[in-house]
């Protein structure tokens, strides 16, 4: 499948991604260039992969510069630790609620800020609920979360998290 992603990044050129989710972490691994041009993607490929979940991503960038920071996907633990994970194809176009997120992301894209917010939210969540929320209510959050910021927007997102006792 990895090498069938590589192949799809002459359309979408722009950097590449993975996190592979392991026993107790998360291991980031990403360019700002094409993934068919990857010298340490090709030498990752040669050897299996074996992980509990992986996600990957190819960008076509439509906004922010060509860099690291810009590349997906996005990692953030919340206060809980529950590590999350977000990749992002499309454009937010105009989003006041995402906008003050400018001043904390990282890099320059929208798809962070759609990161950040959810991260946020379900820290505040947290607050509210007084205990760490359960799949329904986090599936709640993120159902009213894509309706506040998908209306006049292009919103294909795949967002995942995992919990690890740190010890």
């Amino acid at each position: 499948y990895l090498r069938e992603f590589t192949s799809h990044s002459l359309q979408h050129p722009d950097g590449w991604g993975l996190a592979v989710f392991y026993n107790d972490a998360v291991n980031l691994e990403k360019e700002p260039i094409s993934a068919a041009n990857s010298v340490y993607l090709r030498e990752r490929l040669r050897h299996k992969i074996v992980a509990q979940n992986m996600v990957g991503h190819i960008r076509l960038a439509s906004r922010g510069s060509l860099s690291y920071e810009n590349s997906h996907p996005f990692v953030q633990n919340d206060d809980s630790k529950r590590t999350w994970t977000l990749i992002h194809n499309g454009t937010i176009f105009d989003s006041q609620i995402l906008d003050a997120y400018k001043t904390v992301q990282e890099g320059q894209t929208d798809s962070e800020r759609i990161h950040c917010y959810i991260v946020d939210c379900m820290n505040q969540l947290m607050k509210t609920l007084k205990h760490k929320p359960n799949s329904e209510e986090r599936f709640l959050l993120l159902d009213k979360i894509v309706q506040e910021i998908a209306p006049h927007n292009k919103l294909n997102i795949a967002f995942s998290s995992c919990f690890w006792f740190l010890q």
